[in-house]
């Protein structure tokens, strides 16, 4: 797709977007204007990367841009519920280094009040542990 035909569809899209050349950087950009005037840029696309330039680009935009009904909830929902993933595993992980430290320091305790006592049998080669539960207070 030619820049004035992409240029034509962009602006059927988005009469606040163009496309244009910067010269000095030797790329072509899609830039938009806000409401002040403002320039800005949306996507930078090299030389080279001219022959992919089409409507699934403009179909890029239309997927991030506020004009799509919930184009923009959506994402934030999206983001959303990635942060509740992560946080909800980082609980789950610390809940399961509570729970394995707390089982430590119990065995920890049996050992040393004597109500706990392990040796290794080399013949089988097993551990065996025996726990005095008569004398354990708790």
């Amino acid at each position: 797709m030619t820049p004035s035909r992409f240029r034509e569809e962009l602006q059927r899209f988005d009469p606040n977007l163009d496309i244009e050349y910067n010269g000095r950087k030797a790329r072509w950009e899609i830039v938009g204007y806000d409401l002040q005037g403002k320039r800005y840029l949306i996507k930078k696309i090299p030389l080279g990367q001219m022959t992919k330039l089409g409507l699934h680009t403009i179909q890029e935009l239309y997927e991030c841009s506020p004009i799509k009904q919930g184009g923009a909830k959506a994402l934030n929902r999206r983001i959303d519920d990635l942060i509740a993933a992560e946080e909800a595993q980082e609980e789950r992980e610390t809940r399961q280094i509570l729970e394995d430290r707390a089982k430590d320091a119990w065995v920890d305790f049996q050992y040393r009040r004597g109500h706990r006592l392990s040796f290794h049998v080399p013949e089988t080669k097993e551990e065996i542990v025996i726990t005095d539960k008569r004398r354990i207070t708790a």
